[in-house]
């Protein structure tokens, strides 16, 4: 099992190599906000798992393993994230929560959660009338959004 620390690079590394084709420790150490050595110590580590080829001072190489639980934590990620958008939670917000929750959701939720969004996609009248009814079950009161 994956710590946090090594989902969040491995899904790096894994989004960086499908958008540049390549992934380096200090793209990986920018996106996450973290420093060279943190990032060293998790690269070493996912090395050890046979999910990636680490070598220093070279590119960062998923293993046909790593390419496949990378891509399975950003489609999580990615799910997830729409589901909040769904929701109407502020992108912003909705990236944080999704940073929180992801580690904790089992599969098999997400695999409903992504059934209720693509529900929802399909049926773009319900979604409306979803967005409506929820919308009005909130009250505005001096500029802020209270419960009803």
């Amino acid at each position: 099992m994956l710590t946090r620390a090594q989902s969040h690079c491995l899904e790096q590394i894994y989004l960086l190599s499908q958008k540049d084709g390549v992934a380096r420790a200090r793209d990986i150490a920018q996106n996450l906000d973290v420093g060279p050595s943190t990032i060293t110590k998790t690269l070493q580590k996912l090395d050890q798992m046979d999910l990636i080829v680490y070598n220093k001072y070279e590119y960062i190489v998923l293993t046909p393993k790593g390419e496949l639980v990378g891509e399975k934590i950003a489609l999580k990620h990615e799910i997830l994230q729409q589901f909040m958008l769904l929701l109407e939670i502020d992108p912003e917000t909705a990236h944080t929560e999704v940073e929180r929750i992801e580690h904790y959701v089992s599969d098999s939720t997400v695999e409903r959660i992504k059934e209720l969004v693509q529900f929802f996609n399909s049926n773009p009248s319900i979604a409306e009338t979803f967005a409506r009814v929820h919308m009005d079950a909130y009250k505005v009161k001096n500029g802020k959004v209270e419960d009803p």
